[in-house]
């Protein structure tokens, strides 16, 4: 991943200015070299690492920074499915337990992770905190002072609740998005308390215009993976012409609107929807669903056949 580099460089950099000042725009310029101090990342994840989702990305930024020599440490719950690489990795739960279910044990496992974590993070290192880490771990890391960076993962919840109400009520339903007053609360106190917010897309980074700390906002993608090598194929003339939409929560990701222009599909398309479709959309698009050109095959691990 290209990004992951810079993105060592500027949270580095955010141990010479606080908790509150905003990152230089020379800092995105930065190149390859490093600062000549560099000092410890501690990267905390408030859920189990685990090849998919979130929790991937994290690993794939903190195993790109571990690989470029820099001092970092991931601090989570468990570490599911995978191994653990170059980078250091703490967990609360020993690998023999870290097949157990995390949401009944989740208050308990982010107590735990917390008290783990502040006893492990100290005065002169900076720490990377992901948007699942409970707001108790950023009040207790900013009150001592040490500079907090954090990711926006997705489009800011105040902007994104407006959208998504809008969505439902042209879809005809009540939102089901799970976005309320008391979780955009919390990340706005989160995000209050940060020294740099990096945010993956343009998108994310307009619904964080006119906020206390748009300053602070870094652009950042997330980057993409790509084999040193691709199987070679033979052109693609006279065949289809296959579309690939991945990903669940459909009305979040938009789901809607390729069915909706799918209706009108020219006739050597085919659609290939590979994740869970919500009963909502389901019941809506059952006419588009059920076209022969369109293939839903839920949700489904070996995501290279999909994409080769």
């Amino acid at each position: 991943m290209t990004t992951q580099i810079p993105r060592a460089e500027f949270i580095a950099s955010s141990d010479d200015r606080g908790r509150s000042g905003a990152v230089p725009a020379t800092a995105l310029n930065a190149g390859p070299g490093a600062p000549a101090k560099r000092p410890d990342i501690r990267a905390v994840l408030g859920v189990p690492l685990e090849g998919s989702g979130l929790s991937h990305t994290c690993w794939s930024i903190v195993e790109a920074a571990a690989r470029s020599g820099w001092p970092i440490r991931l601090h989570a719950p468990s570490l599911r499915g995978g191994t653990r690489g170059t980078a250091r990795v703490t967990t609360v739960l020993p690998d023999v337990a870290a097949g157990l279910p995390f949401g009944p044990l989740r208050p308990a496992l982010q107590g735990m992770l917390q008290r783990q974590a502040l006893a492990s993070i100290v005065e002169g290192e900076v720490a990377y905190l992901w948007p699942t880490v409970p707001l108790a771990i950023f009040e207790a890391v900013a009150q001592r002072g040490i500079p907090i960076v954090t990711e926006a993962a997705n489009t800011r919840m105040a902007v994104a609740k407006e959208v998504l109400d809008a969505a439902y009520d042209a879809l005809g339903a009540r939102p089901d998005h799970g976005i309320n007053a008391d979780r955009i609360a919390i990340q706005e106190r989160r995000n209050a308390l940060c020294a740099a917010i990096f945010a993956p897309s343009p998108l994310v980074e307009t619904s964080y215009r006119e906020t206390p700390y748009a300053d602070r906002v870094l652009s950042g993608s997330f980057g993409t993976w790509v084999a040193p090598s691709l199987p070679e194929k033979p052109p693609a003339l006279g065949r289809p012409v296959r579309f690939l939409f991945v990903g669940r929560d459909a009305v979040r990701k938009g789901l809607h609107h390729l069915l909706d222009a799918w209706r009108h599909a020219p006739a050597n398309a085919e659609l290939r929807i590979v994740g869970e479709i919500s009963p909502l959309i389901r019941d809506r698009y059952a006419d588009v669903l059920n076209l022969p050109s369109v293939s839903p095959a839920g949700f489904r691990t070996g995501m290279e056949d999909e994409y080769l």
